[in-house]
């Protein structure tokens, strides 16, 4: 399998960088919602509604990130941004020790992590295009899923053991270090720039408005680009309130943080396997066909993790989750790097995934309200039957053959 993008060295730097961060990531989310499920006494509308104030911010953030990814520089906007992460998780951390940690504190943490990660992700979206060649761009989205979701297949386990052994604290802890290495390798990053007076256009408010609007322009003027919106919310919203299902099953049927663990090590893995077989994907399939695909077999999957009890069961069918989910975003990203123009990435990306997160809040809150009356499992279930039944839609809707 021959991989040109390790030829790379801007690429492999930032791959570097991130492969501390996404371990302090993993060590962190772990963590995190372990603990919510502990102090909301696994109550779904006390975890749902801390779930959605973080979707909230996400959407507020995404409408405004994608603007600032196109006109600032892209180095700075990433280092800032783990900056203000670090320095959250840090905050984070010492509320813990002090033993000053609720629901509502812990929901604004969230809501604060949620108002600076859309920047991060659109700076990364941004960057690539300009450190890779575009024939490449496959490749590297496949390559940086794969690497991130190699931790992520080591990171829950090890958090279990690190809870176990010396509590939430540590977790946290090691996560603020992590940002600030990616940082430091941020800095060492070189790329070619057409942009012309980035951080002029950044101090110009009424330039982000108007860029915002060009966007949506853009999206409305391209048949295709406005029909994925839409389906990429719908899917959004049937799928949003899957890991508060997950979490709530697990917790309130005494699984445990370690089988919890084992079950996301399980679904990284899944991404991870995927990702590493991007290099061979038939070149006859577009990326809203395998995008498709994917959502077929993570509906599948759904089901039966639902329909199972056992945990080796759940965990095999977990593998598959994130193999279809894999399958689903990285094309996603691929899809729109290659139809929209590089001066208009940051805005139309940014547009079309805030609008896919619109429905996240509500469907979050809906979620948690459901499973205080119905089993999680029930509603995991259901869950997957709704993916199916917006697969079929899709591959109407979309029309996927003249794509």
């Amino acid at each position: 399998m021959n991989y040109v993008i390790f030829r790379n060295r801007d690429f492999l730097l930032y791959v570097i960088g991130q492969v501390l961060s996404e371990l302090g990531n993993g060590l962190y989310l772990i963590a995190i919602t372990w603990l919510l499920s502990e102090v909301t006494g696994s109550k779904g509308i006390a975890v749902g509604g801390a779930l959605s104030i973080y979707a909230i911010g996400d959407i507020i953030s995404g409408f405004f990130s994608g603007p600032i990814a196109d006109n600032l520089d892209k180095k700075r906007l990433l280092m800032i941004v783990d900056s203000l992460r670090a320095s959250i998780i840090l905050f984070l951390y010492v509320l813990y020790v002090r033993r000053s940690l609720n629901t509502l504190s812990i929901s604004v943490i969230l809501l604060f992590l949620s108002l600076v990660t859309p920047f991060f992700s659109a700076g990364e979206f941004t960057l690539f295009p300009l450190i890779v060649e575009r024939e490449d761009l496959l490749q590297a989205n496949g390559f940086i899923t794969g690497i991130r979701k190699f931790i992520g297949v080591i990171s829950p386990a090890v958090g279990a053991v690190i809870i176990s052994a010396f509590g939430y604290s540590a977790c946290f802890l090691l996560d603020v270090f992590s940002f600030l290495f990616s940082v430091t390798t941020i800095i060492l990053i070189k790329y070619r720039s057409n942009e012309k007076s980035q951080l002029q256009n950044i101090m110009k408010i009424q330039r982000i408005y108007q860029t915002i609007g060009d966007g949506f322009k853009f999206i409305k003027n391209s048949p295709l680009l406005f029909r994925f919106s839409f389906f990429t919310l719908l899917i959004n919203l049937v799928t949003a309130p899957f890991e508060l299902f997950l979490l709530l099953f697990l917790s309130r049927d005494n699984f445990g943080v370690n089988a919890y663990g084992l079950i996301l090590s399980s679904i990284s893995f899944g991404v991870l396997f995927f990702g590493f077989l991007t290099g061979i994907i038939p070149k006859r399939y577009s990326s809203l066909q395998l995008l498709l695909y994917g959502l077929i077999l993570m509906g599948i999957s759904t089901i039966f993790l639902g329909i199972f009890k056992a945990l080796p069961l759940i965990i095999i069918v977990s593998f598959f989750i994130g193999f279809g989910n894999a399958l689903t975003n990285i094309p996603l990203s691929t899809f729109l790097q290659q139809t929209i123009p590089n001066d208009k990435l940051g805005i139309v990306s940014s547009f079309i995934y805030t609008m896919a997160s619109l429905g996240a809040p509500v469907s979050l809150s809906l979620g948690g309200f459901l499973s205080d009356k119905i089993a999680p499992q029930i509603l995991i279930i259901a869950t997957g039957f709704l993916v199916l039944f917006l697969v079929i839609f899709g591959f109407i809707f979309l029309k996927t053959e003249n794509s």
